[in-house]
């Protein structure tokens, strides 16, 4: 289910983050968020008290490092994204691009 709803459910957050004149999530995401939700609640409810040994120290020292990792990646995207906005370039908004279309018109062979 996760496979073919999270398709639809990542269209609709991204046009959302990256189009400014759409207003809100779709219902994929609302329906994502909720499946989420209860399976969490599942999990936490009858969950409790089922896996007592400690992670063992590779499986911590690997989320240390993928968490470092995204961390690092996170920071270099804002550092780029106030580079680009101090250097005040022109961004390409594909709902509004600024084109000069030249009209093509099929010529006579003379």
């Amino acid at each position: 289910m996760w496979a073919f709803v999270c398709i639809a459910a990542a269209k609709e957050y991204y046009e959302f983050i990256s189009n400014r004149h759409c207003k809100r999530v779709g219902p994929f995401v609302w329906l994502c968020c909720l499946a989420l939700g209860i399976e969490l609640s599942v999990v936490f409810k009858f969950g409790y008290d089922m896996f007592n040994a400690p992670f063992p120290s590779y499986v911590v020292a690997m989320w240390i490092g993928i968490s470092g990792l995204i961390l690092a990646g996170q920071v270099y995207s804002y550092m780029n994204q106030r580079a680009r906005k101090d250097d005040r370039l022109q961004a390409f908004d594909p709902q509004d691009p600024a084109i000069d279309i030249e009209p093509v018109y099929l010529k006579k062979n003379n």
